[in-house]
């Protein structure tokens, strides 16, 4: 009969002791083996260790040694123990104690078992910290993630609770299981990789991402328009141009542009495109959103539908749409490399430097500047008119939704160029700075070099217009740039707005805000005077004087008043140029929102990711968030 236990006297055993006696002996589950030597203490060691058997060995005398050393775990007496012993051994137990052995082992699987959930948790933000940084790179969208935000995952939700983890108590079953294997469940696994990087990393990342597109969508940059727009570091830097279809035009108070709804009680605004049918091509319905970009209605609402009349039946626009966006093509690099001595950002005879090639656009061999010319040619693009219906126009991208935001500034419009509160401007702002951001004002291209004439037409619109509609990569220029160009200060291109609406604009602007402190009916020399009082306002010019309009209007700025073009520039000491920052301010805005709100997303991950590695065997139902 089978007996539970066997005891084998050490002279029945050998080097030479078939392998079949063995699988006899060490079947039992008790065995004790009697009066052996070293050689046959290394022998049932060797034995135990081929049929996967973990050993441990305890001894505290110099013939102990090679069975210690051999063993997987080698345990010699701290006190009794000698040196010989001590040095081949993996425990020493410093109370010769034997019930010290299961503390040790017990400390030992604790270590293991909290250095990797400690690894685990701190491998599973390297996929959310890179994905965005593919995705900037492959499919050049504006980027998710900066790199400071990076770094607080790194020093605050990643480091801190992962060195908190190595002081994590044991868990209940920590001495209930098998002895692990250890050649399979080494500190970092297969299964581990998996969990941390196709597991928890990869619902960081989609976490981190949702967040991020819907945090720009709800500043009115949808996801569809976004690759590409993170090229050439121009995002929040330059003016959007996008391709949008249906929709309504709205002003800062989110009023539809009467030309859209009642053009004929409305002549001053709508009078040229009263009697446009705009529901019947884009370009009939281009001239009408001209016609409104110019009375101040400069804002796209994707979320209102316009209705209309045809054939005596009510209809109304289908959902609205973000076709494409794209920014102006900089393909002017001026041919000068520094700023000429006396360099003045708002003096724009100061942008020639006669000695050092001509040109100044910052440094020419990094940054290029858009062009008057890529703007039109965007702006103006035309289309077949005999079958225009799906031929869609760029339109300065000033989404209403941004205007909708709490953190929205209404002072963006005209914003003074001497305030350091918007990057790239300020009184003492570096050249290179300053032209890494939207330029004050435009420039113009020569057509060939510095001894023609200046251009004054669209010479060059069929070569810009190559490059600015180059949806694929609109902003990498290769087949047109130019070199040589001035900064244009004529009313077409005004100080006062950069979005090419012309400098009625700024008055229309006034006047709506005219209508809006309750005064519906004005006259011309009511507005001209808002007007007026308005801009010196925003000149930082003292309204004290408007009781005297002798004293109040100084040399030139009255004649602009009347001829409409408002620039701020009159000439004048003190007087303070403007600039529309609406779109690149937008841009920067929601970027800074979605970024912080992906960081968000990742670190709500990360805490359930922290929970999960916490109790790596058992779950939070039969245990709960304290470990016994």
């Amino acid at each position: 009969d089978f007996a539970p236990a066997i005891v084998v006297p050490g002279w029945d055993i050998s080097i030479d002791t078939p392998s079949e006696v063995w699988d006899d002996i060490l079947s039992h589950p008790q065995c004790v083996f009697a009066r052996t030597s070293p050689q046959q203490k290394l022998i049932i060691v060797e034995n135990c260790q081929k049929r996967g058997h973990v050993v441990a060995v305890t001894g505290d005398g110099v013939n102990d040694s090679p069975a210690l050393k051999k063993a997987d775990i080698g345990i010699a007496m701290g006190i009794m123990g000698t040196d010989v012993s001590k040095e081949a051994a993996d425990m020493i137990l410093l109370d010769d104690n034997f019930a010290s052995i299961v503390n040790g082992i017990e400390s030992g699987r604790l270590i293991f078992d909290n250095l990797k959930k400690s690894i685990a948790y701190t491998l599973s933000s390297n996929i959310p910290e890179i994905s965005p940084f593919l995705a900037f790179i492959l499919v050049q969208i504006p980027l998710p993630l900066s790199t400071v935000l990076i770094l607080l995952v790194d020093l605050g939700t990643d480091m801190v609770p992962a060195i908190s983890m190595a002081w994590e108590n044991a868990e209940a079953d920590i001495m209930g299981r098998n002895p692990r294997d250890a050649n399979v469940d080494r500190l970092v696994t297969l299964k581990l990789i998996s969990f941390a990087y196709l597991q928890i990393g990869v619902i960081q990342a989609l976490s981190g991402f949702y967040t991020y597109l819907t945090i720009l969508n709800d500043y009115g940059f949808n996801p569809s328009v976004l690759p590409g727009l993170g090229a050439v570091d121009a995002w929040g830097k330059n003016t959007l141009l996008c391709k949008v279809r249906y929709g309504a035009w709205v002003n800062f108070e989110g009023q539809v542009c009467p030309c859209f709804v009642n053009p004929h009680e409305n002549p001053a605004i709508c009078g040229k495109v009263a009697n446009v049918e705009w529901w019947t091509a884009e370009s009939k319905r281009n001239l009408v959103i001209s016609e409104c970009q110019t009375a101040g209605y400069i804002y796209w609402d994707e979320d209102t539908s316009l209705s209309y009349v045809e054939n005596g039946v009510g209809k109304r626009d289908p959902p609205a749409t973000n076709e494409a966006c794209a920014f102006p093509a900089k393909q002017l690099f001026g041919a000068a490399s520094n700023p000429a001595t006396g360099f003045n950002a708002f003096d724009f005879n100061t942008y020639w430097n006669p000695t050092n090639g001509g040109l100044y656009s910052g440094n020419s061999a990094t940054t290029g500047q858009p062009t008057a010319e890529s703007l039109e040619a965007l702006r103006s693009r035309t289309c077949d008119t005999a079958n225009d219906d799906g031929c869609l126009f760029y339109y300065e991208y000033l989404p209403y939704r941004s205007v909708m935001s709490q953190y929205y500034n209404m002072h963006w419009n005209a914003w003074p160029v001497s305030d350091s509160n918007v990057p790239g401007l300020g009184p003492n702002v570096d050249p290179s700075i300053l032209f890494t951001y939207q330029p004050i004002g435009f420039y113009r291209l020569w057509e060939t070099g510095p001894n023609v004439d200046r251009s004054t037409t669209m010479g060059h619109i069929s070569d810009v217009m190559k490059v600015s509609t180059d949806e694929s990569n609109p902003m990498r220029v290769t087949d047109a740039f130019y070199t040589g160009g001035y900064l244009d200060q004529t009313p077409v291109m005004p100080w006062i707005t950069q979005n090419s609406l012309g400098n009625e604009v700024f008055e229309d602007l006034v006047k709506s805000n005219f209508e809006a402190f309750g005064k519906s009916d004005y006259t011309n020399a009511e507005v001209l005077e808002g007007v007026a009082a308005f801009q010196l306002a925003r000149c930082g010019i003292p309204s004290a004087a408007l009781n005297d309009q002798s004293k109040f209007f100084i040399p030139g700025l009255w004649a602009q008043i009347q001829a409409g073009s408002l620039t701020c520039d009159s000439g004048v000491s003190g007087d303070t140029l403007m600039l529309n920052v609406v779109s690149r301010e937008s841009q920067r805005n929601a970027l800074s929102n979605a970024q912080c709100g992906s960081f968000i997303g990742i670190i709500i991950v990360q805490w359930a990711d922290l929970i999960i590695c916490k109790t790596r065997w058992l779950s939070l139902r039969s245990q709960g968030m304290r470990n016994p």
